[in-house]
């Protein structure tokens, strides 16, 4: 054998002999979860498996019915929706969740009022409604302490 050969001959078996101990380390469970701090169980059934739910509070932004347009106009009547809502709860001084305060008829009925009227062909300012929306959350948070 010349020389080329055997260094060829030597980097196939050193390769494969190092895909070999990857391989023997990356299948060995009990070490794989010792590296990851979980803790080892004798028997791994379905419950240790289950996602655990996130903590999700009971007061959430309203999401617009499908029927009221094209996504970019739910956006716009959600955040029509959460100014309402905000506004109403500040007016009264609660620090109740304000999403219960108004309804979709109402936020439809009170949507020209926050039309564009810079003569832009879209018929809302999806950003200026959330940053409007945004500040009147902090507004409230920020009067309920939180």
């Amino acid at each position: 054998m010349n020389t080329r050969k055997r260094i060829g001959f030597a980097v196939a078996v050193g390769g494969a002999l190092l895909l070999t101990a990857v391989g023997v380390f990356a299948f060995n469970d009990k070490e794989a979860r010792s590296l990851h701090g979980e803790a080892e169980t004798k028997e791994r059934g379905f419950e240790t498996m289950a996602v655990t739910p996130d903590n999700v509070a009971n007061c959430v932004e309203p999401k617009a019915p499908a029927d009221l347009g094209i996504v970019p106009l739910q956006n716009a009547y959600a955040q029509i929706a959460r100014i309402m809502a905000l506004e109403k709860t500040i007016a009264i001084k609660s620090c109740a969740c304000p999403y219960g305060l108004v309804n979709w008829d109402e936020v439809v009925d009170a949507a020209p009022g926050y039309e564009r009227n810079d003569g832009a062909e879209i018929r809302f300012d999806n950003v200026k409604l959330r940053l409007r929306a945004d500040a009147l959350a902090a507004t409230l948070k920020t009067s309920c302490g939180g």
